[in-house]
């Protein structure tokens, strides 16, 4: 796996840790009596603060390359997931939500990333729902929350953010997103670098003895 890549993974794992310990990452699984509009709007607007963030971060570590579409798929993603989770009734199937937030990463990343490659998409769309399912798996078998504090709960959320982060990054590095958005997979990248003009090296005349 080479530099970018690992920063890639590093860069999503760090925003949405951060985002699980201070906005509650990926939202409340099932917290509502019925599906919830108004909970759902209030996830969107946490989950497209993490997303952001996270967005700004990875464009930060992968270079001046990768375009502003990278903060729009993370804001949207990551909003369009949090009020999935927030909007959630109990009981939900934990796979029914993490399959719609899924669904929604994809649709986030064709519009924003206008990615055409449909096995991509597919990846970041399984990876994201197949990460947060194991999130939620992996955190009941823990007993997560180890206590029904703010500070337990934000814990809780933070660990989610590991899961999902190291999971979701390893997949779509694996799959070529990283190249996809820095443009390094276009056929002529590297001819684009070849030919970018180099200045002329200017010789230093010599000194007579």
């Amino acid at each position: 796996m080479n530099i970018r890549r690992v920063l890639w993974v590093a860069a999503t794992t760090v925003g949405l840790v951060v985002g699980g310990f201070a906005l509650h990452f990926p939202g409340s699984f099932a917290g509502q009596a019925v599906w919830s509009i108004s909970a759902g709007v209030f996830g969107f607007v946490l989950g497209a603060a993490n997303g952001l963030a996270v967005g700004l971060l990875q464009r930060l570590v992968l270079g001046r390359r990768v375009g502003a579409g990278v903060v729009a798929w993370m804001a949207l993603a990551v909003g369009g997931s949090h009020a999935v989770f927030d909007a959630s009734k109990a009981p939900s199937s934990i796979v029914l939500v993490a399959g719609l937030a899924g669904v929604v990463m994809a649709a986030a990343y064709l519009v924003a990333i206008r990615d055409r490659s449909p096995a991509r998409v597919a990846t970041v769309g399984v990876a994201w729902a197949l990460a947060l399912l194991a999130s939620h798996l992996i955190s009941n078998a823990m007993g997560l929350p180890f206590e029904a504090t703010p500070f337990g709960w934000a814990i809780d959320h933070a660990f989610d953010g590991l899961v999902v982060g190291l999971g979701f990054g390893v997949a779509t590095a694996a799959a070529g997103v990283v190249e996809r958005l820095s443009g390094s997979d276009r056929p002529d990248a590297a001819a684009e670098v070849m030919a970018e003009p180099r200045s002329p090296r200017v010789e230093r005349p010599g000194r007579d003895t």
